[in-house]
Formats: C-alpha cells, sequence, structure tokens
C-alpha cells in the first residue's frame, strides 16, 4: 500500500516534469491493461493489480483501456493495445527455451495467454505467440510491462528447474523479440513485483522506465547487460536475486530489454483501423458438425489425425481455419487445476487442461480435418474444440455451439481389456465354462499361445514365466461377498495373436466353481508375468450363483 501511494504521488511528479511534451502531442498517450486467465483466485488478484495501475494511470492520461478476463479474447486484445504508448499484461507466459518444444514455436510462445472465448471463466487459455504480436501496431517506442508471467524475466515455471545460463537469457530476448518488432522499444518482465510502481515512468518513456527499473527498492544490485541476439541494436539486462561464488545466478525474476535510441516520450499515433467488432460467424453457412473422431494409435504424447464429420454445407466453410482443442480429463488432479504456486510471487505454473492448443484445420469432404497432440499422461479425455479463422480470431458462441466435445482414451504401450458375462450361474465343484473376450489396446505385443492347464502348476510355472519372458495372463480368483475372503482359482495364459496390437481373442475359460452353493464373485483380471512387471490394467467382477 505504501508503494502504491508513492506511486500516485511520484504520478503527480511525472505530470509537471512531461506537462511540456504532453502540449506538443494532439492526443493523450494509450495506456492498454491486459489481464489473462489464470484460475479464478489468482485471476482475482492480478484484476486488484490492475485496477491499482489504472488508477496511477489515469493521473496522467485519460486514455486507459482495460481488457480482462474473461472477455481478454485476442480480437480485444489486438484492438487495445493498438497505438498504445504502455502495454501492461499480467498472466500466463509460455516460452522458449523450454521442456515443451525442442524449437521456438512463433504461433504459441513468447505471446499472450488470452481467453479462447469471452464470457466463460478464468481458468481454460489460449497462447498467441510471437507470430500474432510481431503484427500488432504499438506506439513506437511503446514500453511493455509484463508481470508475474513465467519465462518472460528468465525463470521457468515454480518448481523447475532454471536451467543453464543462455537458457535464460534466450528465454528473456526470445519473449521479448515479438514486441519489440510491433514496436515497444523498452519491455520490462517483473516475475514478483505488481506494475504500479513502474506506470509513470512508463508513461514519460522508455528512458525513464529504465532508469526506474533500475532504481526500483525491489531491486538486488546484481544487474548485468548483454547485446540481444534476436533484435539487431538491442540489449537485454537482467536482475537475478542471488550472484554465485563462480559469477553465475540464480532467481532470474527481473529483466528489461531496450533498443538503442529509445525516445525519451513515446510519440502518440492515432490508432489504426482494427477489425470491427463483434466476432466472425459461420451459424449462417448451414454447416453442422458431427461427433469428432480419432486415427491411429492413441498413445501418450503422439500426434494424431482428428475428424469432425460436416454434415451440411462443407463447402461453406472457409479455406483457411484453426482448430482450439482443450484436452480435459475425467479425474480431475486433487488441487486447483492453474493456480498452483510455490511462494507468494503469483508466478503462477499452468495445469495442461487449461490450455487450448491450435492446429490447422481443412475441410476434406464433409469433415474438418487437423493433427493434434495427444496428453501425455493416459486415461480418458474430454476433447473440447473452439473454431478459429486463420489468423486466430474464434468465430463466435452461436458458431462454437455448433461443435460437440467427445471422449478419447489414451492408451498405454502395454494395454489390455476384458469382457465377459454381466452374470453366470454355475454348479458346485464341477467346471464352468466361461466365454470371454480379450482386446490389446496398446502398442506393445504380448501373449502367449499356452492355455491352462500348464499355469497353476507349481512344477511348471516358475519355468514357463522364466521361458515366456514379458507375457499377460487372466488370474482368476473366487471372493466370497459377505467375509471378503479371496480364494485363488486357476490363471490362464493369452493366444500367441494378442501379440498383436489392436487383435482381439474370444477364449472358453473352464472356471471350478466353489463346493458349497450360494452367491459369489469371480473376479478376472489381466496380469503381468516375466520383464513386464506391474500391469494395471483392466478386471471384470462377475455375480455367481453356484447351486
Amino acid at each position: 500500500m505504501r508503494r502504491r501511494v508513492a506511486a500516485i504521488l511520484v504520478a503527480a511528479l511525472f505530470v509537471a516534469l512531461a506537462a511540456p511534451a504532453a502540449m506538443a502531442v494532439s492526443a493523450p498517450p494509450k495506456v492498454a491493461i491486459i489481464v489473462g486467465p489464470v484460475g479464478p483466485t489468482i485471476t482475482d488478484s492480478y484484476r486488484a493489480d490492475a485496477e491499482a495501475a489504472a488508477a496511477v494511470a489515469l493521473t496522467l492520461t485519460s486514455n486507459v483501456v482495460k481488457v480482462y478476463s474473461p472477455d481478454a479474447t485476442w480480437p480485444a486484445v489486438r484492438a487495445a493495445v493498438t497505438g498504445a504508448s504502455v502495454v501492461i499484461y499480467l498472466g500466463h507466459g509460455n516460452g522458449w527455451p523450454s521442456r515443451y518444444s525442442d524449437a521456438l514455436m512463433p504461433r504459441t510462445q513468447d505471446g499472450f495467454g488470452l481467453n479462447p472465448v469471452a464470457g466463460v471463466d478464468d481458468r481454460a487459455h489460449q497462447y498467441y505467440g510471437e507470430a500474432f504480436v510481431a503484427k500488432l501496431h504499438l506506439a513506437p517506442g511503446a514500453v511493455v510491462l509484463l508481470h508475474h508471467l513465467c519465462y518472460a524475466s528468465g525463470h521457468q515455471e515454480p518448481g523447475m528447474a532454471e536451467g543453464t545460463f543462455d537458457q535464460v537469457l534466450g528465454r528473456v530476448d526470445n519473449f521479448a523479440a515479438g514486441f519489440l518488432a510491433a514496436g515497444a522499444g523498452t519491455v520490462i518482465a517483473e516475475g514478483h513485483a505488481d506494475p504500479v510502481s513502474l506506470v509513470a515512468a512508463a508513461l514519460t518513456g522508455g528512458r525513464a522506465a529504465a532508469a526506474a527499473w533500475t532504481g526500483a527498492s525491489w531491486g538486488h544490485a546484481h544487474i548485468t547487460s548483454y547485446a540481444s541476439t534476436r533484435t539487431p541494436g538491442a540489449t537485454v539486462s537482467l536482475d537475478p536475486d542471488t550472484i554465485n561464488p563462480d559469477g553465475t545466478g540464480a532467481g532470474y525474476y527481473r529483466s528489461i530489454v531496450q533498443v538503442a535510441g529509445v525516445p525519451v516520450s513515446p510519440r502518440v499515433v492515432t490508432p489504426l483501423p482494427v477489425v470491427p467488432p463483434g466476432p466472425p460467424s459461420l451459424a449462417s453457412t448451414g454447416a453442422r458438425f458431427g461427433q469428432g473422431s480419432i486415427a491411429g494409435a492413441v498413445l501418450p504424447g503422439a500426434a494424431a489425425s482428428l475428424r469432425i464429420p460436416v454434415t451440411r454445407a462443407a463447402r461453406s466453410l472457409p479455406a483457411s481455419l484453426a482448430m482450439g482443442v482443450r484436452w480435459v480429463p475425467l479425474v480431475q488432479p486433487g488441487t486447483a487445476a492453474g493456480e498452483a504456486s510455490t511462494d507468494d510471487s503469483l508466478v503462477v505454473g499452468e495445469a495442461a487442461s487449461d490450455v487450448v492448443g491450435t492446429a490447422v484445420a481443412t475441410v476434406k469432404g464433409n469433415a474438418l480435418a487437423f493433427r493434434a497432440t495427444l496428453p501425455v499422461d493416459p486415461g480418458t479425455y474430454v476433447v473440447l474444440l473452439t473454431l478459429e479463422t486463420g489468423d486466430g480470431v474464434p468465430y463466435d458462441v452461436a458458431t462454437q455451439a455448433l461443435l460437440r466435445p467427445f471422449t478419447v482414451v489414451v492408451h498405454r504401450p502395454i494395454e489390455a481389456r476384458i469382457t465377459a458375462p454381466a452374470s453366470i450361474e454355475a454348479t458346485t465343484g464341477t467346471a464352468t465354462i466361461l466365454n470371454v473376450g480379450v482386446a490389446n489396446t496398446g502398442t506393445q505385443g504380448w501373449g502367449s499361445e499356452f492355455l491352462a492347464p500348464l499355469w497353476g502348476d507349481p512344477a511348471i510355472e516358475p519355468w514357463l514365466a522364466t521361458y515366456l519372458d514379458g507375457v499377460l495372463v487372466i488370474d482368476a480368483t473366487w471372493v466370497d461377498p459377505e467375509t471378503g475372503a479371496a480364494t485363488a482359482a486357476a490363471t490362464y495364459g493369452l493366444p500367441r495373436d494378442l501379440g498383436v496390437p489392436g487383435h482381439q481373442a474370444s477364449l472358453q475359460l473352464a472356471v471350478r466353481a466353489p463346493d458349497h452353493p450360494g452367491h459369489d464373485l469371480l473376479v478376472l483380471a489381466i496380469a503381468a508375468r516375466g520383464s513386464l512387471g506391474e500391469f494395471p490394467t483392466d478386471s471384470l467382477v462377475i455375480p455367481v450363483l453356484v447351486r
């Protein structure tokens, strides 16, 4: 609070100092303040920081534009920052180098994390990276303030190692490149501090902003500067929390990138024409979208082809489309997604289920086709889709309502499924033939041409498990429903042809019923032998009436 009061007093001083410059321009300088979605609780905190910064800015200019989640979409942000002398962004950051890609991905990295569509929530976010940012039209020499982002100031995400110094420096240099290409002269990234104390200086110009950043009370006096490799003539400066004995730093939460010859005061320009208000729509084309499907092996982290049938008017769809894809697991993590933080800095790591990925979509016959990367964790996912124009602008709500969510099961390399009758009857002490179906739903081979009675023989089973190193079997177990007592019934090998992924087999298993009549439970479970080790896969519980 003391810092914010001081900022307002400093703002008044800058009004007096900047008065001659203000008289020389035809319009008040524009400040654009953007808050992206980072989860309900933390987004509220970011909005509070943004409002405090807006209060300071309004003491210096009447032209303050605010775009906050859940309405911080790409079209809204693009319009807001056009002609802006100061751009403030609080939200998720996605940069490079990172563990998520081997090379810079300009479409999604080093830019904004925004709402896919307006008015939904403060959680799901879609990245608009350097490729989008570089096409913006900022006021020449604009100052960009990035607060609470991952990657922008050099660090990765909470809990992740910072990596090498070259990686740290590259993250800062890359994150600033798109904004500098759009006309900015200064890009400041603060992981911990809010933007309030830098707003007044930023409105006075890049040199004043740099001086305010250098002399900030929360600085560490560890500033070192390096020539940019991304932007000719730019300088990258870092201020790590600590300096190690070998000269390297740690805790990279402060950075500034500035081009040579930054004007004392940003020029104010007439805003360029922007896309008219109101998102585009396909609702009137008559096109209707069917249930989505996926082709090929559905494996963790694999690239897959997805297809959305278009039941009518496929030819009316534009030639250039993009599809936003969000993978939401049916079993959510125990903690609130997208809001985990290791300290009070509000630098927030992201949950994969909150990220909307993008892919180029093409009309092929009567279907919309695109490729997407599957989640890295096995499980069942609901696929949520967002249809966009080729340049990343989401279509309106009526268009999005035409898309149908669908489920995708991401399989393990070794995985099986088993089917059997819902219930059976048996005679005490006699063998009952049970019809069972088994399918290899993974991609790795397994199986044995041997069936019972070889399994279960104490003299043969150890040798068989060694000889057939790495196989799956069916374990049958009787369970008393009243006491829970379990009695092993038999173990059955599986046919060799199940070694081929996608193959299925129908088996007839001879299961000996208990010697007493009554109600029992027969549990069939696929288990591993040999090198496959622990294998979590399918099982069935079958009620059995023993007469």
